[in-house]
């Protein structure tokens, strides 16, 4: 499938750009990784990746992995491993997956910060980015993370972000068990802190049938009809004011007898008496 209109996305918050990286990029990001991301006596992955850190080959197999995710792109299954640049210096990625987006509109986060960068709130502001995507940019109804035992900055990230625990599980990275606590967001939970700019995602693009979220015809259809259903009523709204105005100008112009003659119809007129009192 033809990837390229995804390398015009970017996603630009109050500090960080994120988009798509070159294969220069992407060399730049594994060496890192290499710099270190966690103390070397943790594992906060699933996958112990990071163990390969200094192994031949490390780097090649590196940017292969990452450049292998848009060569099996699909819209019915597809993995957005967005860089992140902070002030134009790479400081980490940011993923956004899913599975049948288009049947099921849930989606994945994963992500990871070169360790120098760690404690800044970078963490909070690339996730929210992706969930103000998910949620707002493509119609996401829910979203997914995951976080290990002794993990304390990802499980803070997704306390701040508003997501709620779902399930746990136990995993053995490094063959020894330990606990995975599942997190979830629903779309009518999430307010993004801050304005995100989105680049590329206009309704027709390419990138839309990339991500497998461009409206099938049926819901192209529905969503034409509430456009016209909006319009009439905004004419109808606009038509009762100006009617309401045009009244209230004509009141406002009637001549002053006419406007006297209606005022002392309400009010009694008031005699004397030869003696002055008035009756």
């Amino acid at each position: 499938m033809d990837t390229s209109p995804l390398r015009d996305l970017r996603l630009r918050t109050p500090r960080l750009e994120l988009r798509l990286g070159t294969r220069d990029e992407l060399v730049e990001l594994g060496r890192l990784a290499e710099g270190g991301i966690h103390p070397p006596e943790t594992m906060p992955f699933s996958v112990p990746w990071t163990d390969g850190v200094g192994e031949p080959g490390f780097l090649v197999d590196f940017v292969a992995y990452h450049e292998g995710k848009l060569d099996e792109w699909s819209p019915e299954a597809w993995a957005l491993g967005l860089l992140i640049w902070k002030d134009g210096q790479l400081v980490g990625t940011q993923e956004l997956f899913s599975t049948e987006f288009t049947r099921r509109r849930g989606v994945g986060t994963g992500s990871w910060l070169g360790q120098a960068f760690h404690g800044r709130g970078i963490g909070t502001e690339m996730r929210a980015a992706m969930l103000e995507l998910a949620f707002h940019g493509l119609g996401a109804a829910y979203a997914e993370s995951s976080w290990l035992e002794g993990n304390e900055a990802s499980r803070r990230v997704s306390a701040k972000l508003g997501y709620r625990d779902d399930v746990v599980n136990e995993l053995s990275p490094r063959g020894t068990p330990v606990m995975q606590y599942g997190v979830r967001i629903d779309r009518t939970d999430w307010r993004c802190p801050f304005n995100l700019v989105i680049e590329a995602l206009e309704p027709s693009t390419p990138l839309r049938r990339c991500l497998g979220t461009s409206p099938r015809r049926g819901e192209r259809s529905l969503a034409t009809e509430r456009e016209k259903a909006v319009s009439r009523l905004r004419q109808d709204a606009r038509a009762s004011a100006t009617a309401s105005r045009r009244s209230r100008i004509a009141s406002a112009s009637a001549p002053r007898s006419s406007r006297r003659g209606s005022s002392a119809s309400v009010s009694s007129p008031k005699t004397r008496s030869k003696s002055g009192v008035t009756r």
